[in-house]
């Protein structure tokens, strides 16, 4: 049922200026989402890394009214992103590969980090008394990604790779938070581009970043939402101030000892996977994380109420064993609340992030599905595409869980890959539970397992819905006959909502597979139906598209990040919605016995899959479905400007998503709040008495 429509074409007139005020309230919200810092963290250690010789805190503002400017704010500035080889053949045919590409042509433009100013890292640094020779600095960012480099960067750069400048204004953007991906790291080369042979010749090689550990790449090293600098330094700690009644005592005569080497500090850990959440209930949770090298962690916690009180943690539990993967259990937890927690790794305690446990009963919550994230070399990587969406997805409030449709990476042995999954999701991983689904490109690998800790099919509660994941790969179907029994068992409850999720859908129009993969209606679809599942979640499809069949959805959302597809152009019967060459997610929110599925719109990608085309707002709904119940009368509808379907006639397989009244970027009420009816109602009357009076004030 779409509210309101014949109304809002009586009104088209109004409704469009109240559009257009609705447009820039959100563009202003965006804007103010974004992750941008306004203010860096200046601190200098000693050489146990953990006694602070000096702090200090500077904005932006105060940057630029007491420190040298670099940058005009009309020369570009570029790094060099990897090297791949179709690209070079591309520009030097019959040429042998260079990864390094000394004429720096290849993969440049799409660095280009804009007409910038900022501050040298150095004038910084001198803030809290310098670097020495033997000293290192660390560039942290806010989402927790991390760069290192030496005195000679800092100090005694070369000229083909000039200074080291933290970035806080740009062109067309001006100062952050506006600078949407300031404060940024970029080295100021004297010819504009620091390339991937500069960083060859100018940086020792533990300091070259590497994309996927294999193509030099100095587009890696330009560390955007810049929060933190931190000088490692191989200073002593200060000694305890002497009491007055010492400072006149001369010391005893005693032996000149020799001098002894200072201690050489162990490695810090680096944390590669993490902080991440699975297996949470309505009181326990795990903390997950992995290091580069074995280390012990320690996880502090509280209440968002008591933290927000007291802005500590009254909570701490420790793994004391060194090894690189931690799954830390966290028990007795205080069910549907909001819980801060803080992980410290070796000397390094990483910032606040959340967590929410489970509702006991029929409280509301919220979840979020997607899935298909893996990466297409040489295209385009999961930092491009799907972290874009996990971003996103992380904005979302209060969210209870995650679920991921499959094809989590591209190659499930490749470490590195995993790797690189978990760092483009890290700001969404580290807040919210994730529920993964194996996919073909997982290969049922040991990685996948030994990351979340769940066997091939499982499932879990929250609320009042039960949920249930499945295994529809190759490898399954030599004991389709096991798993199929055990969800015909596991399906048998009594909850309210129920949802099933698996990466092969049942149901789909895709081009290279019309029909979508049938045999699971087969194994599975009678099960479905006699046990009443609302709703099945799938992916492998990259696009997004939704059935209805016997009174269940079958919703494939397999925009996440990897290369997108197209549909045919007739549908399957069933049919009742689509987006192609667009990324996204669903957010599903459960409120006692109704249930609401928005699905949100990310970006546009080109149909070559090369480049993102276009960035919609933060929680632009393409439609709003609702789910009802069989057993009960489906409720009211509630009055509201976004458009809705639920059991609606199928649209023709020829309408197209751009003609489609869901395709409007509306955005969605709070998911912690009800929406009451009067109160919409008053929202509509005060924006059209605005669009009114812009009227009157045009006349």
């Amino acid at each position: 049922m779409i509210f309101f429509y014949h109304e809002l074409k009586r009104m088209r007139k109004s409704i469009s200026l109240v559009s257009l005020c609705i447009s820039i309230i959100l563009l202003f919200l965006t804007l103010q989402a974004q992750a941008a810092t306004t203010s860096v963290h200046i601190v200098k250690y000693a050489f146990d890394e953990t006694t602070i010789l000096n702090e200090t805190n500077v904005t932006c503002q105060w940057m630029e009214d007491n420190l040298p400017v670099h940058g005009d704010g009309e020369t570009h500035y570029f790094h060099q992103g990897p090297v791949f080889e179709s690209e070079w053949n591309e520009t030097h045919p019959g040429e042998p590969y260079d990864s390094w590409n000394l004429q720096e042509d290849v993969n440049v433009e799409s660095r280009d980090f804009g007409a910038v100013k900022g501050t040298d890292i150095k004038d910084l640094c001198d803030l809290v008394g310098g670097m020495s020779p033997d000293d290192e600095i660390m560039i942290h960012a806010s989402d927790g990604f991390r760069k290192y480099f030496d005195y000679t960067n800092v100090y005694e750069p070369q000229a083909r790779r000039g200074p080291l400048v933290l970035t806080w204004w740009r062109a067309e953007e001006g100062y952050v938070p506006e600078y949407f991906s300031g404060m940024r790291l970029i080295f100021f080369a004297d010819d504009y581009v620091f390339g991937n042979w500069n960083m060859h010749e100018c940086l020792a090689p533990k300091y070259w970043h590497n994309f996927s550990a294999v193509y030099p790449s100095t587009g890696g090293l330009s560390v955007k939402y810049v929060d933190e600098i931190a000088v490692y330094s191989m200073m002593e700690p200060s000694p305890s101030p002497s009491s007055p009644d010492d400072e006149d005592e001369e010391p005893p005569l005693s032996p000149t000892p020799s001098p002894s080497p200072s201690p050489v500090p162990s490695p810090s850990p680096i944390l590669l996977w993490g902080p991440y959440i699975t297996g949470t209930t309505t009181n326990t949770t795990i903390i997950n994380w992995k290091t580069d090298i074995t280390a012990d962690g320690t996880v502090k916690y509280a209440t968002e109420e008591y933290h927000t009180e007291s802005g500590e943690y009254d909570q701490t539990i420790t793994d004391t064993e060194k090894k690189e993967l931690h799954h830390l259990v966290i028990t007795n937890l205080t069910p549907n609340t909001i819980h801060h927690y803080q992980l410290t790794v070796g000397n390094e305690s990483y910032r606040d992030y959340t967590f929410r446990t489970y509702p006991c009963t029929n409280e509301s919550f919220t979840f979020i599905v997607y899935g298909d994230t893996r990466e297409q070399i040489p295209l385009f990587t999961q930092m491009e595409r799907h972290k874009l969406v996990a971003d996103r997805i992380a904005e979302e409030e209060n969210v209870s869980f995650v679920i991921h449709t499959g094809d989590l990476v591209c190659d499930g042995s490749n470490p590195t890959q995993w790797d690189v999954f978990f760092d483009a999701g890290r700001a969404m991983l580290a807040n919210t539970t994730v529920y993964p689904v194996l996919g073909n490109h997982e290969d049922n690998h040991t990685n996948y397992y030994d990351a979340f800790g769940v066997p091939e099919w499982y499932s879990f509660d929250c609320g009042n819905a039960h949920f249930t994941v499945l295994d529809s790969n190759d490898w399954a179907m030599s004991y389709m006959t096991e798993q199929t029994a055990w969800l015909r068992n596991d399906i048998d409850s009594d909850a309210t909502w129920k949802f099933v999720i698996f990466h092969h859908p049942p149901y789909s129009s895709d081009e290279r597979h019309w029909g979508g993969w049938t045999s699971f209606r087969d194994y599975w679809g009678d099960i479905f139906i006699n046990n009443s599942v609302n709703a099945v979640f799938n992916g492998h499809v990259h696009v997004y598209e939704r059935y209805e069949v016997k009174g269940i959805h079958y919703v494939v959302l397999g925009c996440g990040g990897a290369p997108l597809y197209s549909l045919a152009e007739g549908k399957i019967p069933g049919y009742q919605n689509s987006f192609e060459h667009t990324l996204g997610y669903a957010r599903i929110t459960i409120d006692g016995d109704n249930a609401t599925i928005d699905v949100v719109k990310v970006a546009d990608v080109s149909g070559d899959n090369k480049e993102v085309t276009h960035i919609y707002p933060s929680h632009t709904i393409f439609e709003r479905v609702v789910l009802n119940q069989t057993s009960i009368p489906a409720p009211a509808p509630t009055p509201t400007p976004i458009p809705t379907s639920s059991l609606s006639p199928t649209p023709t397989p020829s309408s197209s998503p751009s003609s489609s009244p869901f395709s409007s970027p509306i955005p969605s009420p709070s998911t912690t709040q009800k929406t009451s009816g009067f109160g919409v109602l008053f929202a509509i009357i005060g924006l059209l008495a605005i669009a009114y009076l812009i009227k009157r004030r045009k006349k």
